[in-house]
């Protein structure tokens, strides 16, 4: 049926803004996901796909909800948000190997060196020094926070961007030369 020329419904209210068909939220989230995907591209770029997928269920989920709601776009929006931090929290974390206690050669051990420098360099400062300082020197996130002058949390989240950046840089070297690797 059209809709009358002056946006009015039959009675001849205006309807409230908030309300949306509570038959029909499929549509309204449709209608929703361009915003979805922008905010899920910000937050998680890699996997950007999963949260909206993931925030769809869960707005179709309770519908009731996001129909009611004032603002459907902010309510979606943080929906998203809450999907990107439960798959950032629930991201496997990737330690670090232990370095074996046998001695090295110095050519080795030179290489060695040369090949962590090559690989810091690759990374912005604050990054390297966060992987350097608690990584390869061995010192604690309070320590190296101490250290560098920030937060405990900061250095945290530096080491932990530096160590996926270095180990799509690593990852990315080993398929492009796969008899490198010993």
């Amino acid at each position: 049926m059209p809709h009358p020329p002056n946006g009015n419904d039959q009675g001849g209210h205006r309807a409230p803004a908030g309300a949306h068909d509570p038959a029909h939220p499929h549509e309204l989230v449709v209608s929703l996901l361009p915003h979805m995907y922008r905010k899920a591209a910000v937050l998680v770029p890699r996997r950007h796909e999963d949260v909206v997928h993931d925030a769809c269920l869960k707005l179709l989920t309770h519908a009731h909800r996001l129909t009611s709601h004032p603002a459907p776009r902010a309510y979606a929006l943080r929906c998203v948000t809450t999907v990107a931090y439960d798959h950032l929290r629930a991201a496997p974390v990737r330690v670090v190997d232990e370095m074996p206690e046998v001695p090295v050669l110095p050519i080795r051990e030179a290489e060695a060196t040369w090949q962590a420098q090559w690989l810091l360099h690759r990374l912005p400062l604050r990054q390297a020094q966060s992987v350097f300082l608690v990584d390869l020197c061995g010192m604690e996130l309070a320590a190296a926070a101490r250290v560098l002058g920030v937060h405990w949390g900061t250095v945290a989240r530096s080491r932990d961007r530096g160590l996926n950046l270095l180990y799509s840089v690593v990852t990315a070297g080993i398929s492009k030369n796969p008899e490198s690797v010993s």
